[in-house]
């Protein structure tokens, strides 16, 4: 469990072959380079699923949907699934705005 607790905090569930990152507060400018630090391992791990869960964001700038979309190249890269289950709705039209929702995988709401 990572955290900076007054913007962001990280927690972690794991399986056999999923990893569940559970990520509230939030993603931008200021933190997206802490959060990436923190998620780097799951990031470099060699096999299994990798699933965002930003349910718990209360915000999101350009630099934190810049840090998902290369994660979704990085694991892509790595032939790596990942998902990204969506923020709330006024956090989400962010991703609606940018087009973002389009690109990268959004499980269904």
């Amino acid at each position: 469990m990572e955290s900076d607790d007054t913007t962001w905090h990280l927690e972690v569930s794991r399986s056999a072959d999923r990893t569940v990152l559970h990520l509230r507060g939030e993603f931008d400018l200021v933190t997206a380079p802490q959060i990436l630090g923190s998620v780097e391992e799951h990031l470099a791990a060699p096999t299994g699923e990798l699933v965002m869960d930003l349910r718990g964001l209360s915000f999101i700038d350009s630099s934190g949907l810049s840090a998902l979309i290369r994660m979704n190249q990085r694991l892509a890269g790595a032939g790596r699934g990942f998902s990204i289950v969506p923020p709330p709705h006024n956090v989400a039209k962010v991703f609606q705005i940018t087009g973002l929702d389009q690109v990268l995988p959004l499980q269904p709401a």
